[in-house]
């Protein structure tokens, strides 16, 4: 009767997990392994700096780098690390007081190829970004961010009088 139930118990638990598709987001964690793997796989290299007890960093890994489009996306053109913040084993050019911060590097010269992204996506925005990010790359330019306000609506006035 033992044997019985330790069957069905291996089977239905067997056929559980073949149910289940698992994915695998992988990523590096350290600087250096993460640029010399996109170097040699000609790929962008993405950093994210996080933070421990950021909810918007567990967000970006939990949820939007296991989607299956963003986790593909993402292997078969990127190299991806995570960094942490706190542990400061990283060039200081990535020190952020936010978390997340997302670098978008060219692995052949170490430039960026946008401007630093701070902040957690929704994963149709992300994988959008990461899509303009990877054609930048593949023409050799860099994307602009445009501010959302004019040039006219960044001045500012103020009413201090210096008195003597």
């Amino acid at each position: 009767m033992k044997k019985i139930l330790l069957v069905i118990m291996i089977t239905s638990l067997s056929l559980f997990a073949l149910g289940e598709e698992i994915h695998d987001f992988k990523y590096e964690k350290t600087y250096t392994s993460a640029l010399k793997k996109a170097k040699e796989e000609n790929k962008v290299l993405l950093i994210m700096m996080e933070k421990y007890g950021c909810p918007n960093c567990a967000y970006m890994k939990d949820i939007v780098f296991e989607r299956p489009q963003i986790l593909d996306y993402l292997n078969e053109n990127y190299v991806t690390a995570i960094l942490n913040v706190d542990r400061r084993n990283y060039p200081k050019r990535f020190l952020s007081p936010r978390a997340p911060t997302f670098f978008f590097l060219d692995s052949r010269d170490e430039k960026e190829l946008r401007e630093r992204k701070v902040g957690g996506s929704r994963p149709w925005k992300f994988i959008q970004e990461l899509k303009e990010v990877k054609t930048a790359y593949d023409t050799n330019t860099t994307i602009k961010i445009l501010s959302k306000k004019k040039k006219e609506d960044i001045t500012f006035t103020s009413n201090i009088k210096i008195v003597n």
